[in-house]
């Protein structure tokens, strides 16, 4: 059975001296890391470490390039534009794929928003109501880092 241990911050100092003092305990124990997000406060943090601490994180987009969608979309992007695509083109592909997707299947966006959670090139759409109007994404993306150093996107 592995302990859990989850790093709250974007501080460097806190999350290198937090990480620094589970490599003692990650010999003896199997642990695994959860953070909200991979930002700036793990990039001096060696990735090697990480597939050793079971590391998981969300993503609210993640590009997996060993997916046969991803390596579509990537082909008939750069056939089309002699170049390949941004992370903003990707995002506004999604974005404008999901909708149209939405309003087409429920006949007018309200439903379709309705219609539950889709997963499109890099990005996953779950929409829900918001307290005070209006919609909002709660799509979330679980990526595990592996000791070898592979990612697994978590279901």
């Amino acid at each position: 059975m592995s302990k859990w241990v989850l790093i709250i911050t974007d501080d460097n100092v806190t999350t290198s001296a937090a990480v620094n003092n589970l490599k003692g305990f990650a010999e003896r124990i199997d642990i695994d890391l959860f953070a909200l997000k991979k930002g700036g406060n793990f990039d001096k943090i060696d990735n090697t470490f990480l597939g050793k601490l079971n590391f998981i994180f969300q993503a609210t987009e993640f590009l997996n390039l060993d997916q046969e969608n991803v390596r579509n979309f990537y082909n008939a992007y750069e056939s089309k534009n002699y170049a390949l695509p941004t992370k903003f083109a990707i995002r506004g592909f999604d974005l404008t794929y999901d909708i149209l997707v939405r309003i087409a299947t429920g006949r007018n966006l309200e439903k379709g928003l309705k219609a539950g959670k889709s997963s499109r090139v890099a990005s996953i759409f779950d929409y829900e109501k918001k307290p005070f109007g209006g919609m909002g994404n709660g799509g979330l993306i679980l990526i595990q880092y592996k000791p070898d150093l592979t990612f697994e996107v978590l279901k």
